[in-house]
């Protein structure tokens, strides 16, 4: 639970943090407090209303980056199908000319926010 990584030797009638390991033998455990009051739930509980309480600016990105990806999607669609009709491009890419493919998959890479679209999952991550 706290990260710690050197093993911690106990005694008969020591209390054990819930989510402890043992290393050696056996044991036999009372528990002494429910789910409900253990210190695990509690941070699950904090973490949950820290992701249903959101920044505003987090909620705005959120918003923004669903409907920004559709409209990225949608245009990549249309370069792709589009372009050979208007821009006589091959569908392929050929040695004389880069494909409508190639150029909507260039499209949706220079078109992509990554850092609004992984800022978001930085934030959870981050509270997780």
């Amino acid at each position: 639970l706290t990260g710690e990584v050197k093993p911690i030797e106990r005694e008969v009638g020591d209390s054990i943090p819930g989510g402890a390991r043992n290393l050696d033998g056996m044991m036999i455990v009372k528990a002494k407090k429910t789910w409900n009051e253990s210190m695990l739930s509690r941070i699950v509980q904090l973490t949950e209303e820290a992701q249903l309480s959101k920044p505003k600016l987090q909620r705005w990105l959120d918003k923004f980056g669903e409907s920004y990806s559709k409209v990225v999607v949608v245009l990549s669609v249309a370069v792709a199908f589009i372009g050979p009709f208007l821009f006589k491009w091959p569908f392929i890419s050929t040695s004389v000319c880069r494909g409508s493919i190639y150029r909507a998959l260039g499209f949706m890479v220079a078109a992509s926010p990554c850092a609004l679209a992984v800022a978001p999952l930085a934030y959870a991550t981050a509270i997780s």
